[in-house]
């Protein structure tokens, strides 16, 4: 899968300020890319538009040479079934930590135990299956975001969106995410992850994209 925006703008309802101008940028299957710039430069939005959540103002967006926003509504969800966005502060559902890392399954029709067993087939690989049975609304800050990437790695995305997922964790927990992240790309997934600070070694990584002021000022590959 290769999705790409062409001269993308963006600006929020009510406001004249452009968060996003002349983006132009590609991400695809098996590649780790890093987007860094400072608090405000666009990058939570560049991940939203880049996922499908929000549709830029201007702009064009294409999968594999086709213009989302002009594909069918079975399309388009066919497409963002291989998406997966995940937010700096995510919102945990009523219930156990497994429940919630299974849940995604379980709404695509996955049998109870066998959504169970891959929750916690994931829980142990990012080191967080001590938590399986804690009420999730409980969580740390750092807890839910661990949480929140474990649910999105389940569905097996083809491209993951991590919106700074280092925010919250400890150094032990980011090298296990790092790891994590290479292990994903190694299997052919894309992955993208955004930061205001340096989290991650570019040597883990395959490209980094640089942001201000809406604007893409550097992409380059490692």
């Amino acid at each position: 899968m290769i999705i790409e925006l062409n001269n993308v703008w963006h600006r929020y309802e009510g406001s004249k300020k452009w968060i996003l101008r002349e983006v132009s940028v590609i991400f695809r299957e098996g590649e780790a890319v890093l987007i860094t710039g400072h608090n405000g430069s666009g990058k939570t939005t560049l991940l939203k538009i880049a996922s499908f959540i929000l549709k830029p103002l201007r702009g064009k967006i294409y999968v594999d040479k086709q213009d989302f926003w002009r594909l069918s509504e079975e399309d388009k969800l066919r497409i963002r079934r291989n998406i997966v966005y995940v937010h700096e502060k995510p919102i945990m559902l009523k219930g156990s930590v497994v429940y919630n890392v299974a849940y995604p399954l379980l709404l695509r029709g996955c049998l109870d135990d066998e959504a169970l067993e891959k929750a916690m087939y994931v829980l142990k690989k990012l080191g967080a299956e001590d938590l399986a049975e804690i009420d999730a609304r409980k969580l740390s800050a750092g807890q839910m975001q661990l949480i929140s990437i474990a649910r999105a790695l389940i569905l097996g995305p083809k491209i993951v969106f991590l919106d700074e997922p280092f925010a919250h964790l400890d150094v032990e927990k980011q090298e296990l995410i790092v790891k994590v992240i290479k292990e994903e790309v190694s299997n052919g997934n894309g992955i993208v992850i955004t930061t205001h600070t340096n989290h991650i070694e570019y040597k883990d990584l395959d490209r980094i994209i640089v942001m201000k002021d809406g604007m893409i000022i550097e992409d380059r590959s490692l």
